[in-house]
């Protein structure tokens, strides 16, 4: 058996990459051929993983206007329906030499990754008044493709990351519950582990002048008024003793500035784009998340496998792993709710040490090696019907 995966680039930056970079991998560690099909490889992979690369010119555009922003803007929008046809027309082409196809972009294969329900997050924007969302070209194009993938449905099997997500596709389109398979992301236990504690707490604490016997609250995350950073800040003015690590970026300057404005500065890091995060994970002592609308969010799994509890909303996938008082606590994006859950932190040392243990227990049952399994246990299937149809 013979898979191929198709995506846009691969390494361990955005979902489709990560999933497509760590499951080349861990079909060369139990001897599945496999190659890629992509634009651009971020991170190295396994050597006995076939490359092929299908250029784009658009990479070569944006370094020579690199300094332009909108130009670069400009080029963004455009850039993806170029990526996708030129990876379509490649795959159509040798589709008879590339085995099983799973296909992570919108375009079909055997299998077909997704990761939104681009039509119900229309309508979910809609319902917020935020209109000008639905008008940009790109999330036009995308909700195309969606449109065209479900009406045509050239694939064998879609996997969806979270139930969440396979509740939409079913209730917006005509699809049958047999034709999408769960699926969630992985997660790389060893490069989050609660080991890395006695590694890198007493480093990061120091580089960012945090006590050591702090209560510690990290966040990550890049867009901050979706991913409710705001309502933390305001439960930090509320628990007066607890500091707070954020990690990514999005209007830096106003949340620094709201911080000052609550009194909470001194005890508030923004760190901006870190290289290492598994390290400010393993810093930190509890995981806040109070986003308002997530797919499948890799950063509560990460912090879950670092042994943090996790403090999330009810958003897509974390719904599926988070066991309320287990592992962690829903919250609601209320400062109030989020100050209560982070003071019964304070007050018993030993839920956090519960919890952290239980929060680890659970994040190994998403290891990429056990994920991988169940892919080619798809695969095989198809395999298997397309011999019996021949």
């Amino acid at each position: 058996m013979k898979i191929t995966q198709v995506v846009e680039s691969v390494g361990k930056g955005f979902p489709y990459s990560r999933i497509a970079y760590h499951l080349a991998n861990e079909f060369a560690k139990k001897d599945i051929k496999s190659q890629v099909v992509t634009t651009k490889i971020l991170d190295e992979i396994d050597s006995s993983v076939d490359i092929i690369i299908v250029p784009s010119y658009i990479e070569k555009i944006k370094l020579k206007f690199f300094n332009n922003y909108l130009f670069l803007k400009l080029i963004n929008m455009f850039a993806i329906p170029i990526i996708y046809k030129k990876l379509a027309k490649y795959t159509n082409k040798h589709k008879d030499e590339l085995g099983i196809v799973i296909n992570h972009i919108y375009y079909n294969g055997d299998i077909v990754t997704i990761f939104s329900c681009i039509k119900s997050y229309f309508i979910y924007r809609y319902k917020k008044g935020e209109f000008k969302f639905l008008f940009y070209p790109l999330n036009i194009y995308r909700y195309y493709l969606e449109r065209k993938k479900y009406s045509t449905k050239n694939f064998n099997k879609g996997i969806t990351p979270s139930q969440r997500t396979k509740n939409h596709i079913l209730n917006n389109y005509n699809v049958s519950s047999k034709d999408i398979s769960l699926i969630p992301l992985g997660v790389d236990c060893n490069e989050f582990s609660p080991n890395n504690s006695k590694l890198y707490k007493k480093i990061i604490r120091e580089k960012y002048k945090i006590p050591l016997n702090a209560l510690l609250i990290l966040f990550v995350g890049a867009n901050f008024w979706s991913k409710g950073l705001k309502f933390i800040l305001e439960s930090l003015a509320i628990e007066k003793e607890v500091w707070l690590l954020v990690v990514g970026s999005g209007l830096n300057s106003y949340f620094r500035y709201y911080s000052n404005k609550l009194g909470i500065s001194k005890r508030v890091i923004f760190a901006g784009h870190v290289e290492h995060v598994n390290q400010y994970y393993s810093s930190s002592d509890i995981f806040v998340f109070p986003s308002v609308y997530e797919v499948f969010p890799m950063v509560c799994l990460e912090a879950m496998a670092s042994g943090l509890p996790v403090l999330s909303t009810e958003v897509g996938g974390v719904e599926d792993y988070l066991e309320e008082g287990y592992n962690g606590f829903f919250i609601k994006q209320d400062p109030n709710d989020i100050a209560n859950k982070i003071r019964l932190f304070r007050k018993d040392k030993e839920l956090k040490q519960n919890m952290g243990k239980n929060a680890r227990k659970t994040a190994e049952k998403f290891s990429w090696s056990k994920i991988a399994d169940r892919y080619i246990e798809i695969c095989k299937k198809i395999t298997q019907c397309n011999i019996e149809n021949m």
